[in-house]
């Protein structure tokens, strides 16, 4: 009994073929097809593309930092080379000579306090009034005290 009996014409043909003697082996062929599935498979990974705009992003900051930073010395610069503003005097009042009103923001009354720490004791206007007196006490629960409000 023939073992091609069964097959179709195009069947017999593919069975009659047979591997090239002097080609590839078998191992190299599968390890070569391994190694074309596993380059075709693998993604393109971002992080490239993502550490290039990174550097990029690095160096153009960089350079804005150092524009930045000239272009504050040469203001600087300028401020101190600036002479020093004289005080006018006309608006003072005729009895107080030399003496500077109290300044009004939190900062300039530090600065102030920094020049001359006993100086805004003297300009301070004194209260008209008394304070006002303080609310009564309240009763009010504390934890571990006992004030009548629990029956034992």
């Amino acid at each position: 009994m023939d073992p091609h009996a069964n097959l179709t014409d195009f069947e017999r043909r593919l069975a009659a073929w047979q591997p090239a003697a002097g080609g590839p082996g078998a191992d190299a062929l599968l390890y070569e097809a391994g190694r074309q599935a596993a380059l075709a498979s693998r993604p393109r990974s971002p992080w490239p593309a993502v550490a290039a705009g990174l550097a990029v992003v690095c160096v153009v900051l960089g350079a804005r930092l150092s524009a930045e930073r000239s272009e504050r010395q040469a203001l600087v610069a300028q401020w101190q080379a600036r002479p020093a503003p004289v005080p006018d005097r006309r608006d003072e009042p005729a009895g107080s000579p030399g003496v500077e009103p109290l300044p009004a923001g939190s900062y300039a009354a530090a600065r102030a306090i920094v020049r001359d720490p006993d100086a805004w004791l003297a300009r301070t206007p004194a209260p008209a009034q008394p304070p006002p007196a303080p609310p009564p006490w309240m009763h009010v629960l504390t934890a571990g005290r006992r004030d009548g409000t629990i029956d034992p």
